[in-house]
């Protein structure tokens, strides 16, 4: 039976490279960096040297980049350390108000829910469009004097949706007290630059595990000045922002398998392979199912997703049948398919009630290869609706 993995917006392999840079902290080098012998300051050094490396590559201050578990708790370290920052520290009797866009990750959504349903912020919600994305004008009529934080994803992990960042950044820079601007780039790094001076933002979350690096680290980028309410106490790790013993392998696996994404060059090259890798599998899934409908399409999308909305089936049912033939997809965002819960972008694009159920995410690398793809086709062509001859 074929072992076909298409699924690699959930994660991806460690790439050989990094495992190699990693290997040594797990037992040579295994001193807690906190403590003050060499052992413990040989483990100091490789984080530091880890994240000045980070700091180079994403343009940013040695002191901007903070290491979490990963990127959902990034995120929340973003969102509820700027919210509890301003209601806490600044003594504020006002309920500030995060405005974030429909098409967010969980991991954003459920954080700002449980702050609005707390009482301590006032949360807009902007919608989507059919085509996947937001408008800059709808972000600008959610804003309001008390707008502290607007959060928002740079490349939609189910469809792929690149979102309109640097334009919404420049018109949030002219307001008269700008909000501070999140970003969420956890899909985006592979394929486009992610500076974020160059996108205009004031914190950027990214996740390693994405690009062939380790799982468990996630990273924030919190531009100097901005005070953030730690939500873990118990240290000073981290400039005193996030406690806890830091995953020494982890981070210098993050920084390898950063240096391995390279430069823009390599990034467009990546964007121009993939991206001709999924038109080979989209053209062909339609040609057998015309009825699918490819969701995003109009718009630009990044190059390794590709979200099918398909009539009259259910997700949950599909994912097992391809499973146990060999294909490994997923029916949206991994952090929400372990619940398989259904993904909730046939209705924010308002799709007939027929594909609500029937959403698929396929996702592709470098190393996807054309047979696979042939080999894919062949399996979601024999069992998408149940056996056929």
């Amino acid at each position: 039976m074929p072992n076909i993995y298409l699924d690699y917006a959930a994660t991806s392999p460690l790439k050989k490279e990094v495992f190699e840079a990693m290997l040594p902290y797990y037992q040579e080098y295994f001193g807690n960096p906190s403590s003050i012998h060499k052992d413990g300051q040989v483990a100091a050094a490789a984080i530091d040297r880890a994240r000045e490396s980070l700091a180079r590559y994403f343009g940013v201050m040695f002191e901007e980049v903070i290491f979490c578990s990963g990127a959902s708790e990034a995120l929340n370290l973003a969102i509820k350390g700027v919210v509890f920052n301003h209601l806490f520290s600044k003594n504020s009797s006002e309920k500030p108000t995060v405005v974030i866009s429909a098409l967010e990750h969980s991991a954003v959504e459920q954080a700002c829910r449980l702050l609005e349903e707390s009482g301590l912020i006032q949360l807009k919600v902007v919608p989507s469009n059919v085509s996947g994305q937001y408008r800059v004008e709808d972000f600008l009529d959610a804003l309001d004097r008390k707008t502290l934080l607007v959060a928002l994803v740079y490349v939609q992990n189910e469809i792929g949706t690149v979102q309109p960042i640097k334009e919404l950044a420049r018109v949030l820079k002219k307001q008269e007290d700008p909000p501070y601007l999140l970003v969420d780039a956890v899909q985006a790094v592979e394929y486009f630059d992610c500076r974020p001076e160059s996108l205009g933002a004031d914190l950027l979350v990214v996740a390693p595990h994405k690009f062939g690096g380790p799982k468990g680290v996630g990273i924030l980028f919190r531009r100097l000045g901005i005070a953030l309410w730690p939500l873990i106490s118990g240290g000073e790790q981290e400039f005193g922002l996030r406690a806890g013993t830091e995953n020494v392998a982890g981070v210098v696996g993050a920084a390898k398998a950063i240096e391995l994404v390279g430069d823009g060059k390599k990034r467009a090259f990546r964007r121009k392979r993939v991206g001709e890798k999924r038109q080979i599998f989209e053209e062909e899934i339609q040609k057998r199912f015309p009825s699918i409908k490819i969701l995003g399409k109009e718009g630009k999308r990044a190059p390794h997703i590709s979200g099918l909305a398909v009539r009259d089936l259910n997700a949950q049912q599909a994912l097992i049948r391809l499973d146990m033939a060999g294909l490994s997809l997923s029916m949206g965002s991994a952090c929400s398919s372990r619940k398989m819960r259904f993904s909730k972008i046939p209705v924010l694009l308002k799709l007939p009630s027929s594909y609500e159920k029937g959403f698929l995410r396929v996702s592709f690398s470098e190393d996807t290869s054309e047979e696979e793809i042939r080999m894919a086709l062949k399996i979601l062509s024999q069992k998408l609706y149940g056996e056929r001859d």
